[in-house]
């Protein structure tokens, strides 16, 4: 039978299986609508989603109108199906017919109270029979409807199929409640089993050989059987009895309303003995729990000793939801392996995901100029720090050359990098280049180009990525810094000149003088004369001294930094009494290293001079200390200040190599050098240099001159 023709919806039965018989059985149509059309029950052939394909008079006297297009889903809504007198709808999911096109073996009946359209309000049986292909392939579903007259239902059992039902509704949100643990679904349903039917109930799957069964869950209504079952279920593991086998090979349930209890005591494993001695069991009701590959385990009810009988009323509920537990274990276990065979795909997945979320953060909010060029070097997308960086929108550089806002002199580099890159003779490549930015100014980048590779078998290249970082500023102090030490050495260049000069026309001219005199006496010597000469000698001398001292003072060398700056204070201060100067300093003697001493005594040396010349101060704060970390120099005034320079190159520019020159040598130190300046506020001048770790002693003297 061909359930995938297409019907007329508005045609009646008769004629739709008229049309049908023609077109599918030609001669035998007749007996085949004869034959539906004389079952006394409603019956309704669907495809593989519940579609109606074929129906006869009677369905359509106890339905209504059935329309051609029509899913599951809207079987209850479309022809009034509900668990109640027309107050609840009969859940899509839970009809016979859904379970047989899930495929279901077992037997799919429910009685539903039809409430809608032609049919008036009535009570019904439905059941379905699922329809194969010859593949084993699910085609459709058989549905067979039933009028219930009220002398056939007793009011009672209606009532208590309500609850049933209801019951198992709440069941199937317990199961999609406790997730994907099988051990929670099963003590889910012992425990809804045994409270709804009673008394007693065990659930048990068989182990991977198949022919042990291990005790998963058990409950029962009274505290003391379940302690007993409690004290009983210590053995996790146990063979396969007759009877139990039998249950699993057939895939049937056994049901035993009146049980021999001598005979169940043989047949039970023994730590089941107290139990059955004590409680007892009267009647017993076994229910394969199945999945689509055959039974999965077990549901065992059992009522105590002078209790009610199990009835075949009581097998459906149970078959039904043994049905639900197989569905629930099968969806958890094919879950489960379909996480594990996956997780390396959805980790993939996932990483990729979330690779390009944190790729879209970084591209617009990074402060790294980005840029995706195409093979021709034409840009295509910036982010926008490159924007900020080049003062561009987007829509000005869309489109454009990058070459268009290089500095000309750049443009041959990079090209031979392109080059490189599109002949695959480099993955990536590093270049420092200038961008002429929108206002002419130069923009210096440290910038790398990447080729990103097409996903094609051909592993062509997509486009080019370059990250541009902005350089500018450490490039103009690289310039700076070499503009600097350029005038410096000039400077000392020029320093040794004058000192030439000033030693030549100085102690040389007198030393030529004096010899001369000495080349033209006679043999009587005058004693003045020899006097004049001697004085004059020690003047050169002490002008050669003047000059060696202040190129590297002997205290400095003998007796540490701190004498030799107590030692040139006191000459300093015979020359210039209106200056106050204070002293605190550490005794350093000639533990600090000579190169230290000397740079720290060069910046108090320049320090002081320029609060002579430019301060205009009448006190000088003067602080040395040193430890373990670092030898500190601290000169303050409280002159009149001056405006700090934004770099130290315009002070070279000026001509003052002084404070230039100590950060120079500061930074050959690796130390770090400090001025604190502002009109009217004095001067700060601080200087440390890192010292060796070791355990020094100092002690500090304050002096007032």
């Amino acid at each position: 039978m061909d359930l995938n023709h297409e019907t007329n919806a508005g045609a009646s039965s008769s004629q739709y299986l008229g049309e049908n018989s023609e077109r599918e059985d030609g001669g035998h149509a007749a007996s085949y609508c004869e034959i539906l059309e004389n079952i006394p029950a409603g019956i309704i052939i669907t495809d593989e989603v519940g579609n109606p394909v074929e129906y006869n008079e009677n369905a359509r006297r106890l339905l209504g109108d059935i329309p051609a297009s029509l899913t599951l889903m809207d079987w209850p809504a479309r022809f009034g199906l509900y668990i109640d007198e027309g107050k609840t709808h009969f859940p899509a999911w839970d009809t016979p017919l859904s379970h047989a096109l899930n495929g279901s073996r077992m037997d799919n009946v429910a009685e539903i109270y039809v409430g809608g359209y032609a049919s008036g309000g009535r009570w019904m049986v439905m059941s379905a029979t699922t329809l194969w292909s010859d593949t084993g392939r699910i085609r459709g579903a058989i549905v067979s409807i039933s009028d219930l007259t009220p002398g056939t239902r007793r009011s009672s059992r209606k009532s208590d199929q309500i609850l049933q039902r209801k019951a198992l509704y709440d069941f199937t949100e317990q199961i999609a409640k406790s997730g994907d643990d099988p051990n929670k679904v099963l003590n889910t349903a012992v425990v809804l089993t045994s409270e709804l039917i009673g008394d007693g109930c065990v659930a048990t799957l068989l182990s991977i050989s198949g022919d042990r069964l291990r005790l998963i869950s058990f409950h029962h209504k009274r505290e003391r059987a379940k302690r007993l079952l409690h004290a009983s279920a210590f053995s996790q593991e146990y063979a396969l009895g007759d009877k139990i086998e039998h249950v699993i090979r057939s895939g049937k349930p056994l049901l035993v309303p009146d049980v021999d209890e001598v005979l169940l005591l043989k047949e039970s494993p023994p730590e089941y003995a107290r139990y059955i001695q004590d409680i007892g069991v009267h009647s017993l009701l076994v229910v394969p729990i199945k999945g689509h590959d055959g039974v999965l385990g077990t549901l065992t009810l059992f009522r105590d000793r002078g209790g009610l009988t199990y009835d075949q009323s009581d097998q459906y509920l149970v078959m039904d939801i043994a049905y639900r537990l197989g569905l629930a274990i099968e969806n958890n276990t094919l879950l489960n392996s379909l996480r594990a065979e996956n997780t390396g795909r959805l980790s993939a997945e996932k990483a990729l995901e979330f690779s390009e979320i944190r790729f879209r953060s970084i591209f617009t909010s990074t402060s790294l100029g980005i840029k995706i060029l195409d093979l021709e070097g034409n840009l295509l997308v910036t982010n926008p720090a490159f924007q900020r960086m080049l003062s561009y929108h987007d829509y000005e550089l869309f489109g454009k050359s990058v070459t268009d806002f290089f500095f000309q002199a750049d443009v041959p580099a990079f090209l031979s990098m392109l080059n490189k890159l599109k002949n695959l003779k480099a993955q990536s490549v590093q270049m420092e280049h200038r961008f002429v930015a929108k206002d002419g100014s130069i923009v210096w980048v440290n910038a790398t180009f990447s080729r990103i590779m097409q996903q094609d078998r051909n592993s062509t290249i997509g486009y080019i990525v370059g990250i541009d970082e902005n350089v500018t500023i450490r490039k103009n102090m690289e310039a700076e810094v070499a503009e600097m030490k350029s005038r410096l050495n000039n400077h000392i260049e020029t320093e040794r000149l004058h000192l030439a000069q000033d030693l030549h026309d100085g102690p040389l001219q007198d030393l030529y003088s004096a010899l001369y005199r000495i080349e033209n006496w006679d043999e009587k010597v005058n004693r003045d004369k020899v006097e004049t000469l001697k004085q004059d000698l020690l003047k050169v001398v002490q002008g050669l001294r003047d000059t060696a001292r202040d190129l590297r003072p002997q205290a400095l060398t003998s007796f540490g930094l701190e004498k030799a700056i107590r030692s040139h204070v006191e000459e300093f201060i015979e020359n210039h009494s209106e200056l106050k100067i204070h002293l605190n300093l550490a005794q350093d003697k000639q533990e600090l290293p000579e190169e230290t001493r000397i740079i720290l005594f060069r910046i108090y040396q320049n320090s002081l001079a320029n609060v002579l010349r430019h301060a205009h101060a009448s006190e000088v704060f003067i602080s040395f200390s040193f430890d373990a970390e670092a030898a500190r120099l601290e000169i303050r005034d409280n002159g009149v200040g001056f405006v700090l320079p934004n770099n130290w190159v315009e002070l070279v520019r000026q001509g003052h190599y002084g404070l230039a020159g100590a950060v120079e040598r500061m930074a050959l130190m690796g130390g770090t050098f400090n001025v604190d300046s502002k009109p009217g506020q004095g001067t700060l001048v601080e200087a440390s240099i890192p010292t060796k770790e070791n355990s020094i002693g100092h002690a500090k003297e304050d002096l007032e001159l």
